[in-house]
């Protein structure tokens, strides 16, 4: 694999990343109301979802953050490898800069790290049986928010200092999350309005107790 190559690779996960993290906060950390029509949806369905977008993201975090030799001695394709760049040959400045940021990346992922380690590469038993000696850390929503800036932060300045490139996260993908959230939500409006022609035909008022 060439360093062009492995360095566009490298960008489509961050781009994948970045994708998953903002969906994920989208449909689960928006409020409490949009969790309740998720539920309201396909309460299964979406639970599931939450699981798979969880561990999506968590590998994809720890595949960035992974050292840049597996213990087989095989290269891995991490944030790390665009310190290889040829182009840095020449530029300590910078060079300095993105491995100082890379780092920073590094010790903002270890928690999350701890739950791909134990919980999804290796089925800890005490973990998933809920009786660890050692509990796995918690990584609420901001700190994932923190290292996934961290990590495009580090791109952002590869990416202008040696390609001349202005990189930009704001396209959303046809189909994606907005089209989804309006037909849920025009979905739960004609189950309110069913829930209120019920109710009518009952004699009963929106308000009123009773069977609907």
């Amino acid at each position: 694999m060439t360093f062009d190559t492995a360095r566009t690779r490298l960008w489509d996960e961050v781009i994948h990343l970045h994708d998953v993290w903002e969906q994920y906060r989208k449909l689960y950390g928006h409020s409490e109301d949009r969790v309740k029509l998720l539920n309201a949806s396909a309460r299964g369905f979406f639970a599931r979802l939450q699981q798979l977008m969880v561990r999506d993201v968590i590998l994809s975090i720890s595949r960035l953050t992974d050292p840049p030799k597996s213990v087989k001695g095989e290269a891995n394709l991490v944030l790390s490898t665009l310190l290889e760049d040829p182009r840095l040959a020449n530029r300590a400045e910078l060079m300095e800069e993105l491995k100082s940021g890379i780092d920073e990346a590094k010790r903002l992922a270890r928690p999350i790290r701890q739950h791909r380690n134990r919980y999804i590469a290796h089925f800890d038993q005490a973990t998933a049986i809920g009786a660890p000696d050692d509990p796995l850390p918690p990584v609420p929503g901001s700190s994932v928010d923190n290292l996934i800036a961290r990590i495009e932060a580090v791109c952002h300045r590869y990416r202008s200092e040696l390609d001349a490139v202005d990189s930009s996260f704001e396209l959303s993908t046809l189909g994606g999350f907005d089209a989804l959230l309006r037909v849920l939500e025009d979905a739960e409006r004609w189950r309110h309005h069913e829930r209120l022609e019920r109710r009518r035909y009952h004699g009963l008022g929106p308000d009123d107790g009773g069977a609907a």
